[in-house]
């Protein structure tokens, strides 16, 4: 359960702005990308860190790498917890801090959203990606 605490808070941070639509959207999508990447490492508190942000554009991939103290596997059940309390919050159509728009709206422009898991070593834990058939 500490676990899912951890990513309940990170996932509210992990929004990102935008205005317009389609190559607009694109175009925002991968500056706003770009301005993460630059601040990164971000401390998110409780041994949470997003080490890295990338942007594929082709594919329509928003991608988040973050790393997490102290926490050497994950099984499938923190796996799927995990999954669902993201969803949760992309389902959200509230706004975040960070954003204009919600993650909820990226996903419906046809982007994907993957979460990579390390440990502080850096070995991939686990990965999540959420599609727009994710959404409820």
């Amino acid at each position: 359960m500490k676990v899912i605490s951890k990513f309940l808070g990170l996932s509210l941070v992990l929004s990102i702005a935008f205005s317009s639509c389609g190559k607009a959207i694109n175009e925002q999508l991968k500056k706003e990308m770009e301005t993460i990447k630059s601040q990164c490492p971000i401390d998110h508190g409780q041994g949470v860190m997003m080490t890295d942000v990338n942007f594929y554009d082709k594919e329509k991939i928003l991608e988040y790498i973050i790393s997490i103290e102290g926490i050497e596997t994950f099984d499938d059940v923190q796996k799927e917890e995990i999954r669902k309390s993201i969803i949760e919050e992309l389902s959200s159509n509230e706004e975040s801090l960070l954003s204009t728009l919600s993650l909820k709206m990226i996903l419906k422009q046809g982007y994907s959203i993957r979460y990579i898991y390390t440990d502080t070593d850096d070995n991939v834990l686990t990965e999540i990606i959420l599609s727009e058939k994710d959404l409820p």
